[in-house]
């Protein structure tokens, strides 16, 4: 985990730009889809945002707005971006964080944000610094420190 956030540059915040970088790594494209809303194709290292979701769902990291928010943005982005009957795909390697879409989707609610992504981020942190103090809790323990 900590070679994802290095890689896409965190040093103690999660931005947009980092957002960016780790949709890029993570996924082949953004799409939107008249009935089935926002998504995201899997890139062939499936296993970074399988280890994001991992770390957010059992590290209790992320609190998923309710339902009604997701319906909202799925509506809000079909009608700025999408077109009746057709799925939109945006391939990753062609947008940025300027990208309208793409802004939009990193600046909401969900798996592919930037609020969720800071999130994991500060779960690996604690999870981090509970891993480097485990020799101390032990000499504490046994009363040597």
């Amino acid at each position: 985990m900590g070679a994802l956030f290095s890689k896409i540059g965190v040093k103690k915040r999660v931005g947009i730009t980092h957002t960016a970088k780790f949709f890029k790594l993570a996924y082949k494209a953004m799409n939107i889809h008249p009935d089935k809303g926002v998504s995201a194709t899997i890139s062939d290292k499936s296993y970074i945002s399988d280890l994001v979701r991992f770390t957010a769902r059992h590290c209790s990291a992320y609190k998923f707005p309710p339902s009604m928010v997701f319906d909202k943005q799925n509506e809000l982005m079909m009608n700025k971006y999408g077109k009746p009957n057709r799925r939109i795909s945006y391939n990753s390697n062609e947008i940025t964080y300027r990208t309208p879409a793409f802004s939009d989707l990193l600046n909401s609610k969900g798996v592919f944000s930037i609020e969720y992504l800071q999130a994991v981020y500060e779960a690996y942190v604690k999870l981090k610094l509970k891993h480097e103090n485990r020799l101390q809790d032990i000499d504490e323990l046994l009363d040597l420190g």
